[in-house]
């Protein structure tokens, strides 16, 4: 049998970048909007007090974001319902306080790089809804306090809920404003 010939491997190149159409964007951000609402939803009849005032204030600036032809603003603000609904679902559960250090060391890792990224995208409560600053605000504070109780499930998501109101910034209601939005806090 004569020996095989050696064929060069084919060279690898990168996948060729769409152009973003604008049209298509809006379509998957109304439907990451419908996504999120039903999720959210769904949560809802799961949540606890803590999210009382947070949920429904999330839903309608979602609504009115949506109407105002905004669908990623209302994904976004969905995407943090969802969170902050996930954060007080992790409230009930036991602290993770025994865990192993690589594990650890990955969830701090995340940690950090979710509430840096939250801090990066937010440009100041005076360019969003006073409910979307406070809820940021109160989102970061309870992170931090249920990540130092070893409560690391509820502050991955309550860092992640900061990350995504950090996205919301347009102003659709200032009657919102006058609301009051319930303060987050890591559950003992």
């Amino acid at each position: 049998m004569p020996p095989k010939k050696h064929v060069p491997a084919k060279k690898h190149t990168p996948a060729k970048k769409h152009a973003k159409h604008p049209e298509r964007e809006a379509g998957k951000d109304v439907r990451r909007a419908y996504e999120h609402l039903g999720r959210v939803e769904g949560l809802a009849q799961l949540s606890g007090k803590l999210l009382t005032e947070a949920l429904p204030t999330l839903v309608s600036l979602a609504r009115k974001n949506l109407e105002a032809g905004n669908g990623k603003q209302a994904a976004d603000a969905l995407r943090a319902a969802e969170h902050l609904s996930f954060a007080n679902l992790a409230a009930n559960s036991d602290s993770d306080a025994k865990i192993e250090k690589r594990l650890l060391a990955e969830i701090a890792k995340e940690f950090d790089k979710l509430t840096e990224r939250a801090h990066e995208h937010w440009d100041g409560p005076d360019e969003r809804e006073p409910a979307v600053a406070l809820l940021f605000a109160s989102s970061l504070e309870g992170a931090r306090a249920a990540f130092d109780q070893h409560k690391y499930r509820q502050a991955l998501e309550l860092a992640r809920a900061a990350e995504a109101l950090a996205h919301v910034d347009t102003v659709v209601d200032t009657r919102l404003a006058g609301k009051a939005t319930p303060r987050l806090k890591a559950s003992r």
